[in-house]
C-alpha cells in the first residue's frame, strides 16, 4: 500500500456499510458498490475531494450491492442482492439492475423466481452484452453446488446463445455446424461445375463511364481465381472476400505507375479521378497477394 485515505468518516463508521467493487471514469470519480448502513448502494467519490454522495438500491428489507462494470454508452450494471424477512426465515433475490452516472436506475431484473442466491458478479462484452454469474439454490443456508451463467442484452432481455461448435473460414464469417445446411445468405461459395467454367482466370473489371473527362469508377468482380500448380496437379480456387488484401493499380502504356488504391472488405466499387491525368490510354490491375487476378482498360 503506497497511499489510503478514509474517505467518508461519518458514514464509514456506521454499522453495516462497506464498499465491495469499485470503478473509476475518466473524469476521476469513483463508483462503488457495496451497503450503506444495511442497504444495497452505489456510492460517489473522489480521491482529490471530500465531497461523496450515495445511493440507495435496495427493494427489500435489507441489501448489499455486489458487483458493477461499465456499459458503452456511461450507464452501470450492477448485481444486487434483497434480502426479505418473512418470517421464519428470510429470502435473498438476486438482481441486475442498469444505472445512470445519477443512481437513477433504468432498467431492473430478479434473475430468479423461485432459487435463492448471493452475490453474482457481472462483466460486460465487447459487443455491449452483460455476462451474470454465480450460484443459487433452494435452501439459503445450505451449500450453493449450482453455478449459473446468464447472458443478458443492455436492456435485461435474455439474449441468444448458441452452443453448437462451429467451423469458419473466409467465406462464412458467421462459421458452420459440422453436418448442418450451409444457408447461402451467409457463405459466399460457389456451388456448380457450371458456376466454375463461367469465371475467367483473370477478372474483366467493368469502368463507368469510359471515355472517362475526371472522376470514374470501378465495378470489382465478386469472385477472383488463385491458380496453383503443384508436382503436376492443377487447381484452381475461386474466391470472395478478397478485398482486404487487394490494391487496385492504374499504368499508363509505357508501364509508368500512376496511381493505385488500397481495398477493404467487402468492396464492390472503387473510385478514381483522372482530372490531371494526360489523354490516353491506361491499364487497371487488380493486384491480390502479388498476384494480377483481374484488370481493365480506361481511356483519357
Amino acid at each position: 500500500m503506497i497511499e489510503y485515505k478514509i474517505l467518508h468518516y461519518g458514514i464509514d463508521s456506521l454499522r453495516y456499510t462497506y464498499d465491495q467493487f469499485s470503478i473509476q471514469a475518466l473524469n476521476g470519480t469513483i463508483y462503488s458498490s457495496g451497503q450503506t448502513a444495511g442497504l444495497s448502494s452505489i456510492r460517489t467519490h473522489h480521491l482529490t475531494d471530500s465531497i461523496q454522495q450515495f445511493y440507495n438500491l435496495n427493494d427489500g428489507d435489507e441489501g448489499n450491492a455486489n458487483c458493477l462494470a461499465w456499459m458503452q454508452d456511461s450507464t452501470i450494471v450492477i448485481s444486487e442482492t434483497d434480502i426479505f424477512y418473512p418470517p421464519p426465515t428470510y429470502d435473498w433475490q438476486v438482481n441486475v439492475k442498469i444505472i445512470d452516472t445519477l443512481g437513477n436506475i433504468l432498467f431492473s431484473r430478479a434473475l430468479f423466481e423461485s432459487l435463492i442466491g448471493p452475490g453474482y458478479y457481472v462483466s460486460t462484452t465487447h459487443d455491449n452484452k452483460i455476462l451474470a454469474t454465480g450460484s443459487a439454490e433452494e435452501n439459503p443456508y445450505g451449500p450453493m453446488l449450482q453455478t449459473y451463467l446468464f447472458k443478458l442484452t443492455s436492456t435485461l432481455e435474455d439474449d441468444v446463445y448458441d452452443p453448437t461448435p462451429r467451423v469458419y473460414d473466409y467465406a462464412c464469417p458467421g462459421g458452420v455446424a459440422p453436418h448442418d445446411t450451409i444457408g447461402m445468405e451467409q457463405c459466399d461459395i460457389v456451388v456448380s461445375a457450371a458456376h466454375l467454367a463461367t469465371l475467367p482466370d483473370i477478372a474483366v473489371m467493368e469502368v463507368y463511364p469510359n471515355p472517362v473527362n475526371d472522376v470514374f469508377q470501378v465495378r470489382l468482380p465478386e469472385f477472383i481465381a488463385i491458380r496453383n500448380n503443384n508436382k503436376g496437379l492443377n487447381t484452381a480456387l475461386y474466391q470472395s472476400n478478397y478485398q482486404q488484401q487487394s490494391t487496385l493499380q492504374v499504368f499508363d502504356l509505357s508501364g509508368r505507375f500512376i496511381s493505385e488504391q488500397k481495398l477493404t472488405q467487402g468492396q464492390l466499387v472503387a473510385q478514381f479521378d483522372a482530372s490531371r491525368w494526360v489523354p490516353g490510354m491506361y491499364l487497371l490491375r487488380l493486384v491480390y497477394k502479388e498476384k494480377t487476378v483481374g484488370s481493365a482498360k480506361v481511356v483519357k
